[in-house]
């Protein structure tokens, strides 16, 4: 079998950032990422068809190769088969692309959100946002249209980015809220991660020293912001202390109400707008190039 230049140094760079993988889980992963490049699509019959030319081999061998790299373990052919388990590479993914940044840099974004596949699938993701797009990090895939779900793969998902689910702080992701995290870089090792949720203006918040009013009196008018430190939620199960950061803009509808716990002074409202980067994500991988 021929391999052509470009796919091996793609399989070399495969082997040096994702360590936990074997090499013939690797070399699929080559053939499979590699293929969906050229064929601009990751249906296996383009894939295949793009790799038969490349490699030299018999369409039905590429096909079973591809298949057989993402079976399980007891479905594929031979002795000491293993399998994919993509959380495995979670931690590879994130540091692959810490590698690429600046030394100085001291912030990373990652947005939080989740998308729906034809009413069957929603896929729970975590995604490095960056300049204008993201790139997945961590992912689950759960049942559609179940709203409890997507809660157990949470902490799982966020533990890659050096810490589990950040200040107490919950993603209503089957609201379409979604959530961006700020996660401090000093040295990598003993990163943190700083939640933005958004949330709906019902319900209720108390300024530090003041009583419980509806939310939606934070910002009442367009043209308004405001930021400091609360009690959200007057009933006493769903408390919680935290910042809320409001901001109502003459080009939105609704205000932004956003809850933190960075100190008033830090946190900045405009942050959560990188949450937005994960949607065009969403539309590259579901109806752009990826088909």
């Amino acid at each position: 079998m021929s391999r052509p230049e470009g796919l091996s140094e793609w399989e070399a760079e495969l082997s040096t950032h994702l360590s936990g993988m074997n090499r013939s889980l690797v070399w699929g992963l080559a053939l499979w990422s590699y293929g969906m490049i050229v064929a601009r699509s990751c249906g296996i019959t383009s894939v295949v068809a793009v790799l038969v030319v490349l490699v030299g081999r018999k369409p039905d061998a590429v096909r079973q190769q591809l298949r057989e790299w993402y079976y399980d373990a007891e479905d594929k052919r031979g002795r000491n088969r293993s399998e994919v388990v993509v959380s495995e590479s979670f931690g590879d993914l994130l540091r692959w692309i810490l590698a690429w940044g600046a030394p100085d840099e001291k912030r990373l974004a990652l947005a939080l959100d989740a998308t729906t596949l034809r009413q069957r699938f929603t896929v729970l993701a975590i995604s490095v946002v960056y300049r204008g797009c993201a790139i997945p990090v961590a992912w689950a895939i759960v049942p559609a249209c179940k709203p409890e779900a997507w809660r157990p793969p949470l902490g799982t998902l966020a533990a890659p980015a050096g810490a589990g689910r950040p200040g107490g702080l919950d993603g209503d992701c089957d609201g379409g809220s979604g959530l961006v995290w700020t996660l401090a870089l000093p040295g990598h090792s003993n990163a943190r991660l700083a939640p933005l949720l958004a949330h709906q203006s019902s319900g209720h918040y108390a300024p530090t020293g003041e009583g419980f009013r509806p939310l939606a009196t934070a910002v009442p008018q367009v043209g308004t912001r405001w930021a400091g430190r609360v009690t959200c939620f007057s009933t006493r199960a769903a408390s919680l202390d935290c910042t809320r950061l409001a901001c109502w803009e003459a080009q939105h509808q609704d205000p932004w109400l956003i809850l933190t716990d960075l100190p008033p002074e830090i946190a900045q409202v405009a942050w959560y707008a990188m949450r937005f980067w994960i949607e065009r994500l969403f539309k590259a991988t579901k109806r752009g190039g990826w088909h």
